[in-house]
């Protein structure tokens, strides 16, 4: 058994490194639309896979296997092309995914916790577990929102 966890636990990791990837494919999208602009000399909206690779390169400068990244990043192809506008646009569309927005903030929920707790622990005045709620003061006001 706990191998299959083990394996379990790589793909996790595994998915969130990707996503991560896809994230910062996104978060460079208007370098990479005039990156693949630069390599389609035809203008017809699409490049081999070979300039999909470079370009993103060219761009990230992660020194990452590209073409062994394809399958997981890149999924239709036309002509064993890349329509890279379309490419683009559901790389858009896939961060704003319910899944994805819940599993980032998973995420930054669990990166974050000690810092929560710490938060928690400074709001639970009276040691309940349940987060005292007390009237802001002048040296609270400072630093809690209106809604404490």
């Amino acid at each position: 058994m706990p191998s299959i966890t083990l394996l379990t636990q790589i793909s996790r990791v595994g998915e969130s490194a990707l996503r991560a990837l896809r994230e910062k494919l996104f978060a460079h999208s208007s370098d990479l639309l005039v990156e693949f602009k630069k390599r389609d000399k035809d203008k017809t909206g699409l490049i081999t896979l070979s300039d999909w690779a470079a370009a993103v390169e060219s761009v990230l400068h992660l020194g990452l296997p590209w073409r062994m990244l394809r399958p997981q990043l890149v999924s239709s192809l036309t002509d064993n092309k890349l329509e890279y506008k379309s490419w683009l646009k559901n790389l858009a569309k896939e961060q704003f995914s319910h899944e994805n927005i819940q599993s980032s903030l998973l995420e930054a929920l669990y990166r974050n916790r000690s810092n929560l707790e710490t938060i928690f622990r400074i709001i639970d005045s009276d040691h309940s577990g349940k987060g005292a709620h007390y009237p802001a003061t002048s040296d609270t006001a400072s630093i809690l929102p209106p809604t404490f």
